[in-house]
């Protein structure tokens, strides 16, 4: 006996294995594809922080500049010298009399930081004026008193001495 064989059809092949994929193809649609697709959304993300940077230092400058404005407001406003001289310590010595009086003319409640010099007659500075009124609410008054300090020995010659303001930080307080 023999076994027979279906007949083949005329016309027919037998199916082929699929082809295999190049490397270099298998790599451009593997990493190639999801790494374009990175960049894009990294440079789409870094245009997008970019702007976000632009605006931010905007606002920033115009802050800096109404801060700059509002300090230079109350230097001239809410900072006044009440006092400024020399006189007896009470043991026989000279000691500088310096007082402050801070004001709040501002809208918020501020804190001030107030700078300024004492110089003699001649114009040599003396010493520094340091001052700090914490907290005050709009339209209150504090008086700083010994906002500048000197030895002896710094006011050895001096017959009269003057007092400037030279920078006033005011910070508003939330």
């Amino acid at each position: 006996m023999s076994q027979q064989y279906p007949q083949q059809q005329p016309g027919w092949v037998p199916p082929q294995p699929p082809k295999k994929m190049s490397t270099g193809l298998k790599f451009a649609l593997g990493c190639g594809i999801p790494t374009l697709l990175g960049l894009l959304v990294l440079g789409g993300c870094a245009v997008f922080v970019g702007e976000v940077a632009d605006e931010v230092d905007k606002d920033l400058k115009r802050e800096q500049k109404s801060s700059e404005a509002e300090n230079k407001r109350a230097g001239e406003e809410d900072v006044k010298i009440t006092a400024c001289g020399i006189g007896d310590d009470g043991f026989g010595g000279q000691e500088l009399k310096v007082k402050l009086q801070v004001t709040n003319n501002g809208k918020d409640r501020a804190s001030y930081l107030v700078e300024g010099e004492v110089t003699d007659q001649d114009g040599n500075q003396i010493t520094t004026i340091d001052a700090f009124a914490k907290d005050l609410n709009h339209g209150k008054s504090k008086t700083e008193n010994n906002v500048a300090f000197a030895t002896g020995e710094d006011l050895k010659g001096a017959t009269k001495v003057t007092c400037k303001i030279l920078n006033v930080d005011r910070t508003a307080v939330l």
